[in-house]
């Protein structure tokens, strides 16, 4: 069953920082991480159960070749992207978010 996916604002603001950062050093850079995200975000909206639990009720989905996570909670009918998190750095700054989710 494929999933709708709804953004957390701060999520969607996260992507936009980090395509912000990779354009500035290279546009190939970027979209390839575009296209990483698109395929992250495909996968949860068909399979989200796939992915391990990481902390409360979110799952986590990796980004291929790019160190970022992909929180997000399911129902039976949305992927609830939460988060949008860099793996080496703040950890933990997300988890406020996680409790409002």
């Amino acid at each position: 069953m494929k999933r709708k996916i709804l953004w957390d604002p701060a999520a969607w603001k996260e992507v936009e920082e980090a395509f912000e950062y990779y354009a500035e050093r290279s546009r190939r850079a970027a979209e390839n991480f575009r296209e990483a995200l698109d395929d992250v975000v495909g996968s949860v909206a068909d399979n989200g159960e796939a992915y391990p639990i990481f902390d409360e009720d979110a799952r986590r989905c990796l980004l291929e070749k790019y160190p970022f996570g992909v929180l997000y909670t399911l129902d039976d009918e949305y992927a609830a992207i939460i988060v949008v998190m860099h793996t080496s750095r703040r950890p933990g700054y997300w988890k406020e978010r996680l409790k409002k989710a």
